[in-house]
């Protein structure tokens, strides 16, 4: 079997002096699933993250996204919902900001 390394991805830098994210975010095409479609997401944050989509979700509007990430050769997916808190227009679709619901540390009450 072939040795895997892990390599350090440097945080991205903020858009502009006004950028008010409350984590860092990392530059990282993780594959996700919503409303039936397929994607890979633009960033990840403690806090959230950022992905393309065909639709034009509502700001404050809650999706339910899958991500998916492999680890010695297994799928795992990874079932959470978010809240849309920016959306723009990305050529013919849409850049969705959204923030996740529950950490994922944090187990349902």
């Amino acid at each position: 079997m072939a040795s895997e390394s892990l390599t350090a991805i440097p945080p991205l830098a903020a858009s502009n002096a006004s950028d008010q994210r409350a984590a860092a975010r990392f530059g990282v095409g993780m594959p996700y699933t919503v409303d039936g479609h397929e994607g890979q997401t633009r960033d990840l944050s403690a806090t959230g993250l950022s992905f393309e989509s065909d639709t034009d979700y509502p700001v404050g509007s809650l999706v339910d996204l899958t991500l998916r990430y492999g680890l010695d050769g297994h799928n795992f997916p990874m079932a959470c919902q978010v809240e849309v808190v920016r959306v723009e227009p990305c050529g013919p679709r849409f850049m969705v900001a959204a923030r996740w619901c529950q950490p994922f540390d944090q187990p349902d009450e």
